[in-house]
């Protein structure tokens, strides 16, 4: 009963605050006012959908119910407060604290310690722990379809809020590998706008190296300081390879015979301008693989066209449409079959076979998948060479036999230098290097 006693107590403040006199203002003040709800909308339905599913789904006794039902229907109230006429400044303030009380009340009596009966809590905190290690467990053994399905499993339990930016991140990777690109961008959206204020790796690095210095610890400071180095190169990494994508996927070859432009001469002077036009317009379309679009201009401007040498280029022109589209149409069914051979290869760490096989289709320069798949094979081809390399640098220090200590540093050197000689466009050249510049330094000192 004190729970429904509160959230009867703070609706009664909130209708008491409407009372409030305030002073007059401009007009200028107040579209100022009313440019901006008290609280946001969204993060009001996200509260009343999660204590709706509470309510229907979730594991609770009649008193918590009831403190489920009352909150809810307060959330209600304070979504309709916040809208309209309800943005004066006599309401904001008192929506503001009473939300914020709300939340309280929601934490004290339907979530927190003293609302739990007979383990309750114990056994949620429980499966939702389970349920995210479930999900980990799916992601690093590449199973996309367990993590997408164990992830819509916790979100239909636990609601929207469940998938926290660590999930999200993970569900996010795995829909776009498994080309469910619409629900990966959709999710991506939420998880970025959750994400976008709170710091990264590189902060937390960043504070790491600090608090060690100040404690004196300079090799522990080292070490993260190369964690965060290689976390920027990876950074860059991704930004270059992007940069790359977007400016390949601008190029394309489909595009209407040059021939035809210069039959433009060919036809009534008075209608060279808009025939050229048209052309170019056409052209622009086909550079998008908009096949239907560039018949649309054609088909229509054959209806107003003169007999003779305009109407000849316009069926010219058709044909080369017709072709243009076939010829994507083929390209584009071997591409599917390829891409996906390509995916199998990832997934089976058969990276050099991955890139091999996506060669052709990334030299057109207008295939996006292919070029995104690639790049992910080489990076993870590199990451794994680099460790093999590490591995075998670091198994050299320890080695006391100098002609074993040579070999293992002729062979990491190897590894490094077949990298860089193989791919030499990677963002991690210069890192690569600087690697080899090590091992010879070693070698050297021997």
């Amino acid at each position: 009963m004190n729970s429904l006693r509160i959230v009867n107590v703070f609706i009664l403040v909130i209708i008491l605050a409407g009372c409030v006199t305030i002073p007059k203002r401009t007009g200028k003040e107040i579209v100022e006012y009313y440019a901006l709800p008290a609280l946001s909308n969204e993060m009001l339905d996200q509260k009343i959908e999660a204590l709706n599913q509470i309510i229907h789904e979730g594991k609770l006794s009649d008193k918590q119910k009831k403190t489920a039902s009352s909150l809810f229907k307060t959330y209600e109230k304070i979504k309709e407060l916040n809208k309209g006429n309800a943005a004066r400044e006599d309401y904001i303030k008192s929506i503001q604290i009473l939300f914020n009380s709300m939340g309280i009340i929601e934490h004290q009596y339907l979530f927190g310690e003293a609302a739990f009966d007979m383990g309750i809590e114990k056994e949620i905190i429980n499966d939702y722990t389970s349920f995210k290690k479930d999900i980990y467990e799916a992601y690093l053994s590449d199973n996309l379809q367990g993590v997408i399905s164990k992830s819509r499993e916790l979100e239909s339990i636990y609601g929207k809020g469940a998938i926290t930016p660590d999930i999200g991140i993970i569900l996010v990777d795995s829909l776009s590998r498994s080309s469910m690109t619409g629900e990966a961008l959709s999710t991506a959206k939420e998880i970025y706008s959750r994400m976008e204020s709170m710091p990264d790796k590189v902060n937390l690095l960043s504070d790491m190296i600090g608090m060690q210095i100040k404690m004196g610890n300079t090799r522990e400071a080292a070490f993260f300081f190369e964690k965060l180095v290689d976390l920027i190169d990876e950074k860059n990494n991704v930004y270059k390879n992007t940069v790359n994508i977007i400016a390949k996927s601008k190029e394309t070859n489909s595009t209407l015979n040059a021939s035809i432009e210069k039959k433009l001469s060919d036809i009534n002077p008075e209608k060279t301008d808009l025939a050229e036009q048209k052309i170019k317009n056409v052209n622009k379309l086909l550079s998008r693989n908009d096949f239907a679009g560039a018949r649309l201009i054609l088909l229509r401007w054959r209806l107003t066209a003169e007999e003779g040498s305009e109407l000849d280029m316009i069926e010219e022109a058709l044909k080369g449409v017709d072709a243009a589209d076939e010829k994507y149409n083929s390209y584009n069914s071997k591409d599917n079959t390829i891409l996906e051979d390509a995916k199998r290869k990832i997934e089976n760490e058969h990276y050099e076979e991955a890139i091999r096989i996506l060669k052709p289709l990334t030299s057109q320069g207008s295939n996006f998948e292919a070029e995104k798949l690639k790049n992910l094979a080489i990076d993870k081809h590199i990451n794994n060479e680099r460790l093999k390399a590490a591995k075998l640098f670091m198994a050299a220090g320890e080695e006391k036999n100098i002609q074993k200590k040579k070999e293992l540093l002729f062979s990491s050197k190897a590894i490094l230098e077949s990298l860089v000689n193989n791919y030499p466009e990677t963002p991690l050249l210069e890192k690569l290097n600087s690697y080899i510049k090590k091992i010879n330094t070693e070698l050297n000192q021997i």
